[in-house]
């Protein structure tokens, strides 16, 4: 698909730097990468929920906090 897109080297840069970002901080990081990838360039419109989602998304260190309280929370919880 990317492929199809009018410049396929910047999808394909941007899927990898999106696969990058997962393995480093997981599914919110991989995420806030593919939102910002997304954006639009300084002086185009931007849609309003894409916009909204790059500047809300959680930087990788966050990402991991997130992810280390939510383990902690189901290990306390017990079975």
């Amino acid at each position: 698909m990317v492929a199809l897109l009018p410049d396929p080297g910047a999808g394909r840069a941007l899927f990898a730097a999106v696969r990058e970002a997962f393995r480093r901080g997981g599914v919110a990081a991989a995420m806030a990468t593919m939102a910002t990838g997304l954006a639009p360039e300084e002086g185009e419109a931007a849609p309003g929920p894409q916009r909204a989602a790059a500047e809300e998304a959680p930087t990788p260190e966050q990402a991991a906090g997130a992810e280390r309280t939510a383990a902690t929370r189901e290990q306390a919880a017990g079975p």
